[in-house]
């Protein structure tokens, strides 16, 4: 038999009619409040902690795969990233390889200019020299 909250009420008022207010909420406090159906068993307890058990050890396990597998992309992307900078080293050897020919390229021709007008100073510094020994031995021949 399911009691309702009419009946709830019935029995109370009888209660307090027959007993008295206090005897009527002491008895009120220990019945369920929509019947014996709504309450939980020990078994209940027992089956709803087995269930709470299963649930974990399956959360467990869907979060060590999830974990797994993030870690393997992890390191496939650690590894796409060794095999750029192993590219980009690369590419900094050739182009540091070929700015060093290019600067001995430029310094060779530095060279080559800087020897030529040493060279064109040096017999334009001769030329001034004997035009100025000549002119000294010419005025000594004029003076003798």
């Amino acid at each position: 038999m399911t009691i309702s909250e009419a009946l709830r009420h019935q029995m109370y008022e009888r209660f307090v009619e027959t007993s008295g207010t206090e005897v009527g909420d002491a008895l009120m406090e220990h019945l369920p409040p929509t019947g014996w159906a709504d309450v939980a068993t020990k078994a209940d307890v027992a089956a709803l902690r087995v269930a709470t058990k299963q649930d974990i050890h399956v959360l467990g396990t869907e979060l060590r795969n999830e974990m797994s597998g993030l870690g393997a992309d992890l390191r496939g992307e650690i590894s796409d990233l060794r095999g750029e900078m192993a590219e980009l080293r690369g590419d900094m050897r050739a182009g540091f390889a070929e700015l060093r020919g290019e600067i001995a390229k430029v310094s060779g021709e530095l060279h080559r200019s800087v020897a030529s007008q040493t060279r064109v100073v040096i017999a334009a510094m001769f030329g001034m020299m004997a035009t100025s020994i000549g002119g000294v031995v010419s005025v000594a021949a004029l003076a003798h």
